[in-house]
């Protein structure tokens, strides 16, 4: 029963001094200590939330002609900036034909065409027999015209316009 106790007390001893490793040496950092509490552009006037640089555009940010002529050919041949810029239409224009399955649509449609029956088939043979008004045939052929509108609308009952976030987006990388 000592014995136990006795071993405990050196697993705990153990295990209290394995906690935290002794500071050997303390490093005084300076910077960290010299920080003022505020930045500002001037000692007496406050830093201007709108003097920000992310917020100029780059060709007013950068007034040299030959340097604003070089950025516009690097923006204008960098491929990953093009990959990247067809994956937000092709995500945009997903977004919207989802969004538009969602939403009624009314179709209108006109048509025309002619139907004409062979003589010697059952359909023919009828048309041939058949007055539309005493002393009138029936034409030959047929005309046949059709105007109509159309209603539809689906409802999102099978979640078909759910993101499909199992789907990895294609990466094109050309090295």
């Amino acid at each position: 029963m000592k014995t136990t106790i006795k071993i405990n007390l050196f697993a705990a001893s153990l295990l209290l001094t394995a906690c935290k490793a002794p500071m050997a040496t303390v490093v005084q950092d300076q910077v960290k200590n010299n920080l003022p509490a505020g930045y500002t552009q001037n000692q007496e006037k406050p830093a201007d939330s709108t003097q920000n640089s992310g917020l100029v555009p780059w060709k007013e940010f950068f007034n040299e002609p030959h340097l604003s002529s070089l950025i516009e050919t690097a923006l204008k041949n960098n491929q990953e900036l093009m990959i990247t810029l067809q994956q937000i239409e092709i995500a945009k224009s997903d977004a919207l034909y989802k969004s538009g399955r969602l939403k009624p649509a009314v179709t209108a449609g006109i048509g025309a065409g002619l139907d004409k029956a062979g003589r010697y088939t059952s359909e023919g043979a009828g048309d041939a027999t058949t007055e539309i008004k005493p002393g009138k045939e029936m034409p030959d052929p047929l005309g046949d015209f059709s105007a109509g509108f159309s209603a539809d609308w689906e409802a999102d009952i099978g979640t078909n316009c759910a993101p499909k976030s199992s789907l990895p987006l294609p990466i094109i990388s050309l090295q």
